[in-house]
């Protein structure tokens, strides 16, 4: 990412100041690879205390994770508690990407991953169908423990809003950029601490830059324009006065004439 190591003194700041704030996160544990996939799946678009009650109440509805990758859209869409495009996107990503699984491992779980090794594992992860690359590394952070800070949309903005990172990299970029300030054993509680903030931020009004050169021109337009105006009201008057000139000698010739 450019000027990362500008960028780099202005976050350590922030993770400071925000580690001050919060009691000690632990990583979550899942029994099966899957299990952190759902929760990705939720977790890129929905709030983190969202996410929880989703989850609670998928366990609750459907049987099993097989039960989902089966289920119609209007029916997850119920239990995911409404119909937007948002919550439609969630539900056809889960679809398609357990659909994928199941092809692949001809059962709905990943527990094969675990055996491959970390980076054989996220490249597998990495080709399955409906995938997304904020999936790919909660999966691999939580679940795999590999060294990955996840980023979402809401993520991008916060650190953009804050001028943490350049106003134009690429979430590929951003995340790279944490992975190398951040140490994996830290990873999972700086991911949580910034997703939380994130949460929370209110994006400022944006304010429109008016350059010096628009500036001067538009200030120079608006001194045309009065002075435009102030020379059209001369020139009226001046008609005026010539046609009275006009008028009255008319008049005169008229009496000349008549004498």
């Amino acid at each position: 990412m450019k000027d990362s190591t500008k960028y780099a003194k202005k976050l350590t700041v922030l993770l400071k100041t925000l580690k001050k704030e919060h009691s000690e996160i632990n990583i979550p544990t899942y029994s099966d690879p899957v299990e952190s996939v759902i929760f990705a799946v939720l977790a890129e678009h929905l709030k983190s205390s969202t996410v929880r009650t989703t989850v609670r109440k998928m366990q609750k509805h459907f049987v099993d994770y097989n039960d989902v990758r089966v289920a119609r859209t209007e029916e997850m869409l119920d239990v995911l508690g409404g119909e937007t495009s948002e919550l439609r996107g969630v539900a056809h990503t889960l679809s398609k990407l357990l659909n994928s699984v199941f092809t692949k491992f001809n059962t709905v779980s990943l527990m094969a991953l675990t055996e491959m090794g970390k980076r054989p594992g996220r490249k597998e992860l990495e080709n399955m169908e409906g995938i997304t690359p904020f999936i790919v590394s909660y999966c691999f952070l939580t679940s795999l423990k590999g060294h990955a800070i996840p980023v979402n949309k809401k993520m991008v903005e916060y650190l953009r809003g804050l001028e943490l990172v350049h106003p134009r990299a690429n979430p590929h970029g951003i995340e790279g950029f944490l992975e190398r300030q951040i140490s994996a054993s830290n990873a999972y509680e700086y991911y949580t601490l910034i997703r939380d903030a994130a949460e929370k931020f209110v994006k400022p009004a944006s304010k429109k830059k008016v350059s010096k050169k628009k500036a001067v021109k538009k200030t120079k337009s608006k001194k045309t324009v009065k002075k435009a105006r102030a020379k059209k009201p001369k020139a009226a008057s001046k008609k005026k006065a010539v046609e009275k000139t006009k008028a009255k000698k008319a008049v005169k010739k008229k009496k000349s004439a008549k004498k």
